[in-house]
């Protein structure tokens, strides 16, 4: 059975994070723990997509920023994620 991700706007004070997330934790307000940091908190919840079609995403968009000399995002286990305040 292959796992579906649901990309997802996650909020912890000031600070946003878009990140691709399992759909069983992809809930709108639950709190989340991600690379050692507690406090998340699903924002909002966009595009559902499988594992295959996220995992090609990721290595498209580390082509494109490698190309540019552009740092991969803060990436965290099972997705992308991309910071902004």
């Amino acid at each position: 059975m292959t796992m579906v991700y649901r990309q997802c706007k996650l909020r912890r004070g000031k600070c946003y994070k878009y990140a691709w997330l399992p759909s069983k934790y992809a809930v709108q307000g639950k709190m989340l723990r991600i690379c050692d940091e507690d406090g998340w908190r699903v924002e909002e919840i966009y595009d559902a997509q499988s594992e295959e079609q996220v995992k090609a995403r990721e290595r498209a968009y580390d082509r494109w920023a490698h190309g540019r000399g552009l740092r991969s995002n803060t990436k965290v286990s099972g997705g992308l994620a991309l910071d902004y305040e």
